[in-house]
């Protein structure tokens, strides 16, 4: 080579001069790149080694790429298992190996979690380990066709689900054991059939147990036939059902038969004093709402009384409606010694008679969510009497699921009806 001289020496040192910068520039800004990648990829791997589960991700071809520390514990995994460019079937075949994945083929079980990763499934997978540990296991696609694995530990969590069932089962079991007690105090169906020509009963609790009563009773030479809706429904409501029956019984052994009015009088005494609402430091306000019928054998006439309760007598296509007093039975603002009205109510030929609770009256339901209502129900009555009084119970049934549509039902629904 020869040495330039001048004007071209002077040139050659320039270009050098430059090429070293512009080359110096280039490794400074690599060596800055470098260093900003080594800072996120820290970050990273901070980010996933105080992640709460285990994550992993794993390329097309299944080996592992990237993994924290917390996945290789929680499956109780050798660390070289999860290495990177190990294929995670190994991890597989040793987490199925350890019985993770319940009993059966170890094969048959490792191709299952294989096909997940190949085609990651929309909802978690449960694992559930022999000492008793539960994990939730979530795959997702990503870019370039590799998959991300989420594993959570949630054997608290199944914990918690396992009692709070074992509670539910036992609330589940002593609501179901109060059905049969509440049950056991209805009337024997033999009271009805010795009073009664013909009739039908809808019995309904919103809730297995409910606040709503019906009653029997054979009352001096007659027979007592009554339906009553308490305050609440579940279990506070049937609790006031055994209030309201004590006080019956007790209410028909000191009144003389056939003062039906005088026995809601008594009945609603017994209730307002066992409850403490007779008193103006008491803290509750129930009661009920209740119709009573005196059936006397050989009488043209029965004697009705209602407290906030009506009777529906129906003849034909006419229903008509004998309304109680607006007075509750045990209420604070009821008086103690309040009056309520005996009607004589004709018997009639081929005249059937109903009482109901308002759980059917008010049901909401149909396109502009209003109540079943009165007027409903008053035709439904005119409707029923092309039917067989056992099928009548069913009919209105229907009739309120029809209108209650996709509606929560509200209340306990009871219906009672009978022909003399």
């Amino acid at each position: 080579w020869a040495v330039p001289s001048g004007a071209a020496a002077v040139l050659v040192i320039l270009v050098i001069v430059l090429w070293n910068r512009k080359t110096g520039r280039e490794i400074s800004e690599r060596k800055k790149a470098q260093a900003q990648l080594a800072e996120k990829e820290a970050y990273l791997r901070l980010a996933m080694d105080n992640m709460p589960g285990g994550i992993v991700f794993t390329d097309s071809d299944l080996n592992v790429v990237v993994s924290n520390d917390r996945m290789v514990s929680m499956l109780s995994l050798p660390s070289d298992l999860m290495a990177p460019g190990r294929n995670y079937e190994d991890a597989i075949r040793h987490v199925a190996e350890e019985g993770l994945f319940g009993e059966g083929n170890i094969d048959e079980l490792v191709e299952e979690r294989l096909e997940t990763l190949r085609n990651p499934p929309a909802h978690p997978l449960e694992v559930h380990s022999p000492d008793g540990h539960h994990f939730s296991v979530f795959r997702r696609k990503a870019e370039g066709g590799g998959v991300v694995t989420v594993a959570t530990d949630i054997t608290e969590r199944k914990q918690a689900e396992d009692m709070l069932r074992e509670a539910m089962n036992h609330i589940e079991g002593s609501i179901n054991y109060a059905s049969r007690i509440q049950r056991s105090i209805l009337p024997d169906p033999t009271l009805f059939e010795s009073a009664v020509q013909d009739y039908f009963i809808l019995w309904e609790p919103r809730d297995v147990v409910g606040g709503d009563i019906y009653w029997a009773r054979k009352w001096g030479r007659g027979t007592l036939i009554c339906l009553g809706d308490c305050t609440g429904h579940g279990v506070p409501g049937a609790f006031m059902t055994l209030i309201a029956n004590g006080a019956l019984e007790m209410a028909s052994l000191e009144t003389p038969p056939g003062d039906v009015a005088t026995l809601l009088q008594r009945t609603h005494a017994f209730i307002q004093a066992e409850l403490g609402q007779d008193k103006e430091d008491g803290e509750s306000d129930d009661g009920l709402e209740m119709g009573i019928c005196y059936i006397e054998p050989g009488k043209p006439t029965m004697v009705y009384a209602g407290a906030r309760f009506s009777l529906f007598s129906v003849e034909g296509g006419e229903v008509t409606e004998t309304k109680g007093d607006k007075a509750g039975l045990g209420y604070r603002r009821t008086a103690k010694d309040f009056h309520f009205t005996n009607h004589e109510i004709e018997i009639g030929t081929g005249r059937f008679f109903c009482m109901t609770s308002d759980g059917l009256i008010d049901q909401v339901g149909g396109e502009k969510r209003r109540g079943f209502g009165k007027k409903r129900f008053m035709q439904a009555l005119v409707e029923l009497q092309q039917y067989p009084m056992d099928q009548r119970s069913d009919e209105i049934y229907k009739r309120l699921v029809t209108h209650q549509g996709d509606e929560v039902r509200r209340d306990d629904v009871s219906v009672l009806g009978f022909a003399l």
